[in-house]
């Protein structure tokens, strides 16, 4: 049996304080929605890193999954460990097919990268 009385009372340092940002576009929107699914949570924030949250390497597979069949989109693994925010994630695939966009010869619309 685990003691409680006597470990230690946690310092400051170690709380972090919550914060909760909701999804702002239909992008984020989205991946909410998927992260929400696939972690069994009733929200996650934009900031919420999803290896902090729940996630795991298998579950990231999941995740490229559901973004593949749900969005039409294909992400490499990699970049959920680089960018493990929907914040992070849903700009890149922004800015990914906006270029996408403008290398096809679409109207590009207003600077990319203001």
């Amino acid at each position: 049996k685990l003691d409680r009385r006597a470990l230690p009372a946690p310092a400051d340092s170690d709380v972090r304080p919550v914060t909760f940002a909701a999804p702002r576009t239909s992008t984020e929107v989205k991946i909410a929605g998927l992260w929400q699914e696939i972690l069994r949570l009733g929200r996650v924030g934009i900031d919420d890193n999803f290896f902090e949250i729940g996630g795991h390497s298998l579950l990231t597979s999941r995740f490229i999954s559901a973004v593949r069949e749900t969005l039409a989109e294909e992400i490499p693994m990699r970049l959920i460990f680089e960018k493990p925010t929907i914040r992070e994630l849903a700009t890149w695939l922004d800015i990914y097919n906006a270029v996408a966009v403008g290398v096809a010869g679409e109207p590009e619309g207003e600077e990319l990268f203001l």
